[in-house]
């Protein structure tokens, strides 16, 4: 894939989209929740700290509801607000990682990620 050095970030996702078949990031716009989080991010309108507080207490709240909706097998909170934190920072300064920093995403729980169990929706396999 041939991307000038001079690209941005939103003009690289545009070109790795088109390469993959897919529309501009013009077109994808509306659709795409990664190219809104990380516009929200340049332009000041969120910080990752502050989405990040947001799922935060999304999850409190549904863990409290009765029955307790459970959207996460396991999650830490002050891991997500470091890692946000350090986004944030990383925006204020001007650099961003790529577009995907911070935009939050769920793993499933079927994929070995260090510090979560991988349990495949079983307690028989289940193992931290």
């Amino acid at each position: 894939m041939d991307i000038p050095a001079s690209s941005n970030a939103v003009d690289t996702a545009s070109h790795a989209l088109k390469s993959l078949g897919g529309s501009s990031v013009a077109e994808e716009e509306e659709q795409s929740a990664v190219i809104r989080y990380h516009r929200a991010y340049l332009s000041g309108a969120a910080t990752p700290s502050q989405v990040a507080e947001r799922i935060i207490t999304a999850l409190q709240e549904s863990d409290a509801m009765s029955p307790p909706m459970r959207f996460l097998i396991s999650h830490d909170p002050e891991k997500l607000r470091s890692q946000a934190a350090a986004s944030t920072l990383r925006y204020a300064s001007g650099t961003p990682l790529s577009v995907l920093d911070g935009v939050p995403f769920a793993m499933k729980d079927e994929a070995d990620v260090e510090g979560y169990p991988t349990t495949a929706g079983t307690a028989f396999i289940a193992k931290e």
